[in-house]
């Protein structure tokens, strides 16, 4: 009978292990046979399966229902994704509108463009392209672009009497170009007006009434604009700052003091005769003198007139005052328009130098506000009568005075 040692537990038969010499084991550890085996695994199978309840081997066999699967596009990241691209295009489509709208200009297109540097926005609306002037609305344009374009046409020499805030930007450059820009931050929107030199020469100072109303400047290079016997527009060169500051005192001491409004490079005031004076310092040592007849003296003199007509035939008077009221001067400009006109430059240099110093917390100047918007709606009535009512002569001057209103405009800010 074979046995195992208890020791070793080597095979073997006898009453000692061969292997190690321990006595077999009284109760010898049989070896099992083949076919004992086979019956211990089969329990041992038997025994690790789960037991079956007697319910649930009466139930048929029931067969896997497997779950219908969705189609792509109704499935949540396919529509997600549709989504994603449908808001894309929809933002595409109004941005592409949005902008068609705007209109879009090609920078080195236009005339004078290459003396300035190009605007970081391509839309927008040209408004005058010539060799003397370029007139330009940028849209699209953030503050921090305006702020950066700002210094780049510094950059490009435009550093000659400079005028800055966060929102203009006026100076010339060496040559004598002029470029004026003011953004409106609630609209994104530059204006940049870039206008050529002045054609000056030497001239000879006006001898009429009004020119006799002020001494002539040190210099005489300049441009008439107009010279009539009740008024005058001259240009002056060659004046720095200070022979500007000489003159206005000369001004002054001549008489031309009477209610007068002073400051850094502007001059307004009467004389006792019924004159007016308005002096500026327009930069690049170049200013401007204008005389006229002020309005309580041209009021005066035509009720004088009209009081003095009464007295003769009315057919007679009609027809002297159609003939004065409509033959216009040398220069093709009735003196009525042009005392118009003069009178409504005359009144927004005014606007615009009180502008300057505005303060709304100022009772005072809340109260001049209001005076002026009252003289404003009078003056501006008379300015545009005249619109529709021009010879060539006289809508030229009337386009000369409003670029040069709209010019002062813009410094304001």
């Amino acid at each position: 009978m074979t046995v195992i040692c208890n020791q070793c537990g080597t095979q073997f038969e006898g009453k000692f292990c061969p292997n190690c010499g321990t006595k077999a084991p009284e109760t010898p550890t049989l070896l099992a046979t083949p076919a004992q085996a086979d019956e211990a695994t089969t329990k041992t199978t038997v025994l690790m399966q789960p037991p079956v309840s007697v319910s649930s081997a009466e139930e048929p066999f029931k067969t896997p229902v497997m779950k219908e699967k969705k189609p792509f596009y109704r499935q949540l990241w396919f529509i997600v994704i549709a989504a994603v691209a449908a808001i894309a295009i929809v933002f595409g489509v109004v941005n592409a509108i949005s902008q068609a709208g705007k209109g879009q200009f090609v920078w080195a297109d236009t005339v004078l463009g290459k003396r300035l540097p190009e605007p970081p926005s391509k839309y927008g609306e040209i408004h005058d392209d010539g060799p003397e002037r370029l007139s330009v609305d940028v849209k699209d344009i953030s503050k921090k672009q305006y702020a950066q374009y700002a210094e780049d046409v510094s950059g490009r020499g435009y550093t000659v009497d400079v005028e800055s805030s966060d929102s203009s930007y006026s100076g010339y450059d060496k040559e004598g170009y002029k470029v004026d820009m003011y953004y409106m931050e609630s609209a994104k929107e530059l204006n940049i007006v870039l206008e050529k030199p002045m054609d000056m020469s030497d001239i000879t100072w006006p001898t009429g009434q009004a020119g006799n109303q002020v001494p002539a400047p040190k210099s005489l290079y300049g441009r008439i604009e107009y010279d009539n016997d009740d008024s005058i527009s001259v240009y002056i060169g060659k004046t720095p700052k200070a022979d500007y500051n000489e003159y206005v005192q000369a001004v002054m001491n001549g008489g031309m003091n009477v209610d007068y409004s002073k400051d850094v490079k502007s001059y307004r005031a009467k004389n006792a005769a019924g004159w007016e004076a308005s002096i500026d310092y327009e930069g690049n040592s170049i200013m401007s003198i204008r005389i006229s007849k002020s309005s309580d003296s041209s009021s005066s003199s035509e009720s004088s007139d009209s009081s003095e007509s009464s007295d003769s035939s009315s057919s007679s008077d009609s027809s002297d005052s159609s003939s004065s009221s409509s033959t216009p001067d040398t220069n093709g400009i009735r003196p009525e328009f042009k005392t118009a006109m003069d009178n409504y430059e005359d009144f927004m240099n005014k606007y615009v130098d009180f502008m300057k110093t505005y303060n709304g917390s100022d009772m005072n100047m809340v109260a001049k506000y209001s005076e002026l918007m009252q003289q404003y709606a009078e003056t501006q009535k008379s300015f545009d009568a005249w619109e529709g009512n021009m010879n060539d002569a006289e809508t030229q001057y009337y386009l000369q005075v409003q670029t040069r209103i709209n010019a002062k405009l813009q410094t304001v800010s």
